[in-house]
């Protein structure tokens, strides 16, 4: 077991519930399994640490019950690509959903997110580590070096990447051992990292984006905006209305908004709506036309468009798929 990354994830994937399962070679002998407890839910994470590089990952699992996680964060780059998801992270909050890439800059906070029962985690990701984007490529690409930290953080929000959609489902499928799987691996980080870079530099965005200041008068009425959003998300919503209840004008309502939630208001609006969707055609047998109905839609056929948009799966389809895991 590689110890110099371990270190790090053993301890976590305890906490949260797993152990270390060395029976179970589905991706291969050198893709180490760690399986969740029957007390907590079913499934595995594997992983395939690369010296203090880098770490692959692969998760299908689910819990149970609701379940809260924390841990500390360790300064890697995180980017990963979710098949089926309905969790939210909290520390900042941003809710996440299936067949999206999602991508963090860690630092060195504390990690904190909300795993909602029943709904299986299947992904796979990449943490990349200090040790590669600060050491490793300074040393072998010193010419043209610079640090994709900026790339990362500037795409945290941009959650369609098809290429990179397609190097997470190359990864998930390969199941090679040794030297295969070395140069395999290593190869499809620098491919990602790449991407990432290549995506950066074509949307201009090299430079931060100027941020707004939000002061706690601000952040009291932004809180104040999602709380009403939270139960007001099945009608219509004004941007009139969210300005006077925020006391900002429209600009540094949008500004604000997408700064301290990681997404725009109306992107806020749909989350909340599929991720009620989800609970209701998980957990009742109300039709899919009052579903739609219940969450905002007027017209069954456009929240059967959007359903499958955001989730990757018709209503129905849906419906089946947690049925067969519950």
């Amino acid at each position: 077991m590689n110890q110099s990354i371990m270190h790090i994830y053993a301890p976590c994937l305890k906490k949260t519930g797993f152990y270390y399962d060395e029976s179970n070679q589905q991706y291969g002998k050198d893709m180490l399994c760690y399986t969740l407890q029957q007390k907590y839910g079913t499934g595995h994470y594997w992983l395939y640490p690369y010296e203090d590089l880098f770490c692959i990952s692969i998760k299908d699992f689910h819990y149970n019950s609701d379940f809260y996680m924390e841990y500390p964060r360790n300064n890697a780059l995180n980017i990963s690509h979710f098949q089926s998801v309905e969790s939210e992270e909290l520390n900042p909050y941003r809710s996440l959903s299936c067949s999206c890439i999602y991508s963090r800059v860690d630092d060195s906070s504390t990690f904190k997110a909300l795993i909602h029962k029943n709904v299986p985690i299947q992904s796979t990701g990449i943490e990349i580590m200090p040790a590669y984007y600060q050491t490793y490529l300074k040393e072998h690409y010193h010419d043209t070096y610079s640090d994709p930290r900026i790339a990362f953080s500037n795409i945290e929000n941009i959650t369609n990447i098809p290429e990179l959609t397609v190097v997470f489902k190359q990864i998930q499928n390969f199941k090679g051992e040794g030297l295969s799987a070395k140069l395999y691996y290593s190869g499809k980080v620098a491919e990602v990292i790449s991407i990432i870079i290549e995506k950066n530099s074509a949307l201009n965005l090299e430079e931060p984006k100027k941020k707004v200041h939000i002061s706690v008068k601000d952040s009291e009425c932004l809180d104040a905006v999602s709380a009403y959003i939270d139960d007001h998300y099945n009608i219509d919503i004004h941007l009139d209305m969210l300005s006077r209840i925020a006391c900002m004008g429209s600009t540094k309502l949008k500004l604000a908004f997408k700064q301290t939630y990681n997404c725009t208001i109306s992107e806020y609006i749909l989350k909340k709506r599929i991720a009620k969707a989800e609970d209701l055609l998980a957990n009742t047998d109300d039709s899919i036309q009052h579903i739609a109905k219940l969450v905002g839609y007027k017209h069954p056929i456009n929240f059967t468009k959007t359903f499958s948009k955001v989730t990757g799966y018709l209503p129905r389809d849906y419906r089946k798929v947690m049925s067969s895991v519950m």
